[in-house]
């Protein structure tokens, strides 16, 4: 379960009500006010476009072109600066390298208070690196080191100097007292899990061979070794260039939230099917990975029959052969992948070479391995929360501190004495959240849905969950573990307290607030450390007639489940009048209910005077029957 969810961070981020431009410090000062936010920009790549993030950002050919989505990281930014925005220029283009932000940026009129990027990442032929190590089918460790040999090349020569030059050419468009942003990466994998390596195929779907690489622990480290030497780079880029700009020039490091949130590939837990709710916190896009193929072993397509057959007597020239074959028609497709997540003018040019623009793969095939719409809320907030901590540091005010919203509270340490059997909260809470979590997520903020349970008894419950206005979609799953939060966290704080009662709470869990609420407040107190019962039969010829009174069990069901179900169970059909009330107080010896019924003759002895029904019910076993 997230400790914090991203809305109720990214709301903090964006928070605020004092203006820009105190020229000395001022108690008033926000330092998470974005009203001075006027005329900005967002240059970059793909990260920065969003590919297949939302809907495609408008009608325009650039923007199709471009594959720039409205739910990229500076959309979501844009919809929260609101109405102080007169002019938000928008040129990130998915493939773009250094060189081809370098033109972007070009196109830029002077005066921008904010400019946000993410770039770099294309500079490294990335895009090869994930083609030859794990999207394609025949391929070679040998080809896999050497895609990674020249990322780190590029990360070691030329990656610090290209985002320099384009710090300091995005510095020549700001106002005086703007602010420039970079963005950066985040690693892909779990590197620690086996499933990806034993149980999982990466391989782009439909190819017509397999002999894949295992995406292998070792992979993966390779894989997010070389995110952190990038994140370096571009860290030390920002340190350097902040030193002589005329505005102030920072560096948004969103690389731990997937750690933190079980949001990378191949977590514990995690599925092939992307779709799947175990893959609801994802950061990337993927493809399906369900287990087709054996590594290593050469198959081909029998396109007249539509299946795929095992090549017996293949030998090594012919498997090379094939495995040179399919390389090439693979880099057909997934060359346009590279079309549109590696492109290049003065920055260096790398052996990347510059976008080509084009390409005909959907953006459902170019987004995998590029941020979510979670993924861009993530970089949204860390964005917004670095603007804060820079202004904050600018105007000499208080930093402003994340303050988690993550708040149990029991009703006990309230002093209240209201409290429920264990059973009777936990039986409904997975009903509570499939009822409400639709409902919620299609009303308004400041919303509030209540439900009531166990009515009449004297387990009766209320929960309730409400959300402000900085609310974004809820799922039934992080429903469900916030109000198991409560009951588990509850335990009726007493100094002994053996059967577990409930006494409920209230949890603040970032933008959503889940209140469960027992009650009664007139149960015998202190809380019963044992069942109690008192029974008595009474012998009417063909019939015994019991009555029973009881606390600390059959609390929740009238009896039907506990009392009377259990009756049935030891002597089977003939049970009549049926009869039992709840007491509005506990009565003169603490108890809190009293059952009657018939039963047929012959039953006490078997039944209930040796408290053989009552200890099934969740009676006591001492009480017996008179």
């Amino acid at each position: 379960m997230r400790l914090i969810t991203l809305g109720s961070f990214f709301a903090f981020a964006v928070q605020g009500l004092a203006k820009r431009g105190i020229a000395a410090r001022d108690p008033a000062f926000d330092p998470l006010d974005f009203s001075w936010v006027a005329n900005w920009a967002a240059v970059g790549d793909s990260f920065t476009a969003g590919i297949g993030s939302g809907n495609v950002y408008s009608s325009r050919k650039e923007d199709k072109d471009c594959s720039r989505y409205d739910y990229s990281y500076p959309s979501i930014m844009n919809q929260y600066f609101g109405s102080s925005v007169s002019n938000f220029t928008y040129l990130a283009c998915s493939g773009d390298t250094s060189v081809d932000i370098a033109a972007q940026i070009a196109r830029i009129s002077k005066g921008l208070d904010l400019a946000v990027m993410t770039a770099g990442g294309n500079d490294l032929c990335l895009t090869t690196i994930i083609k030859t190590c794990i999207l394609n089918s025949v391929t070679s460790e040998s080809s896999c080191q050497k895609a990674i040999r020249t990322a780190q090349t590029a990360i070691d020569s030329i990656l610090e100097d290209n985002i320099v030059s384009l710090l300091n050419s995005l510095d020549e468009k700001m106002d005086a007292r703007g602010m420039i942003v970079l963005s950066s990466y985040a690693p892909y994998f779990d590197n620690t899990t086996s499933d990806c390596t034993n149980n999982e195929d990466w391989v782009f779907p439909g190819q017509a061979g397999s002999t894949s690489l295992f995406l292998s622990t070792a992979h993966r480290t390779s894989f997010n070794t070389l995110v952190a030497n990038t994140n370096a780079k571009l860290k030390s880029a920002v340190d350097k260039v902040a030193k002589t700009a005329s505005s102030t020039v920072i560096f948004a490091d969103w690389s731990a939230w997937g750690k933190a949130v079980g949001g990378r590939f191949c977590e514990s837990g995690s599925s092939p099917d992307p779709s799947s709710s175990t893959d609801d916190y994802a950061m990337f896009y993927k493809l399906p990975t369900y287990k087709v193929f054996n590594p290593g072993n050469l198959y081909r397509r029998d396109e007249a029959l539509g299946s795929d057959s095992m090549l017996g007597a293949l030998n090594t020239t012919s498997v090379q052969q094939q495995i040179e074959e399919e390389e090439g028609d693979f880099d057909q497709i997934i060359d346009t992948i590279s079309n549109r997540v590696s492109k290049r003018d003065t920055p260096t040019t790398g052996v990347c070479g510059t976008n080509s623009g084009g390409g005909w793969l959907p953006d459902d095939i170019g987004k995998i391995f590029h941020p979510t719409n979670f993924g861009h809320e993530a970089i949204a907030s860390y964005v917004t929360f670095a603007i804060g901590n820079a202004m904050a540091k600018e105007e000499s005010t208080t930093t402003p501190a994340c303050n988690l919203v993550n708040d149990l509270t029991c009703h006990s340490d309230k002093s209240s004495k209201a409290y429920a059997s264990d059973y009777s909260m936990y039986a409904h809470t997975k009903e509570f959240c499939k009822s409400v979590v639709s409902t919620l997520n299609d009303k308004d903020s400041d919303t509030k849905i209540s439900k009531s349970y166990n009515k009449g008894t004297v387990d009766e419950v209320k929960f309730t969950i409400s959300k402000d206005a900085t609310a974004v979609s809820l799922d039934e799953k992080g429903c469900n573990a916030a109000v198991n939060h409560i009951l588990d966290g509850c335990d009726a704080d007493y100094d002994d307290n053996p059967m577990n009662w409930k006494s409920g709470g209230v949890y603040a869990n970032g933008a959503y607030k889940y209140d469960i609420s027992p009650t009664r407040t007139n149960r015998p107190f202190p809380v019963p450390k044992k069942p109690s019962a008192e029974c008595s039969g009474v012998y009417h010829g063909a019939w015994t007639r019991y009555n029973i009174r009881g606390a600390g069990w059959a609390t929740w069901d009238s009896g039907q489940k506990t009392l009377r179900g259990n009756s049935t169970r030891c002597f089977g059909k003939g049970l009549t009048g049926w009869w039992l009330k709840y007491f509005d107080e506990p009565d003169k010896d603490g108890y809190e209910w009293l059952a009657k019924f018939n039963s047929p003759v012959f039953t006490e002895a078997r039944c209930y005077a040796n408290s053989k029904v009552q200890k099934w019910a969740g009676g006591p076993s001492d009480d017996g029957c008179r």
